[in-house]
């Protein structure tokens, strides 16, 4: 593979989020007053990217961003559906993320960009999570969503 083009290809890559934090002053986002948990996925935390996020969720008036302090989720893909390996997916939930999400108040926002991520914490909590561009899309000024 040739090094040079792998390098110019990364640095013109960007998230989704920092893509937005790059245009943030042409976005007009409606406030919203309320507390969202924020729960990154191992991608995320793997590369860093979790700051772009809170960047542009930052950018909601009113809305108050609890990243959730925990690892894996315990989904790791398909690794929480397989037989042989739920339990420790439940139990890699159960050391901070599900507890979290119990104790909070019921109109507190989840957000969590993981689709596993947000299974498990549906099947887990019984909490539907969102993702933060949908979430976005619907602060959006002038949108119905």
């Amino acid at each position: 593979m040739n090094s040079e083009a792998a390098d110019l290809v990364a640095k013109h890559v960007m998230t989704f989020e920092e893509i937005l934090m790059k245009n943030v002053n042409k976005i007009a986002f409606k406030p919203r007053k309320t507390k969202a948990l924020l729960h990154g996925h191992c991608h995320q935390k793997a590369f860093d990217a979790m700051g772009p996020v809170e960047q542009i969720l930052s950018h909601i008036d009113g809305l108050e961003v609890e990243p959730i302090v925990t690892s894996c989720c315990g989904m790791a893909g398909d690794f929480g559906y397989a037989a042989d390996t739920f339990d420790y997916s439940v139990k890699m939930a159960e050391l901070n993320l599900l507890p979290t999400i119990r104790k909070a108040d019921e109109n507190t926002l989840i957000i969590a960009d993981g689709t596993s991520c947000r299974s498990q914490i549906l099947d887990g909590s019984g909490r539907k999570a969102i993702h933060v561009a949908r979430f976005l899309d619907q602060q959006l000024a002038g949108s119905n969503n």
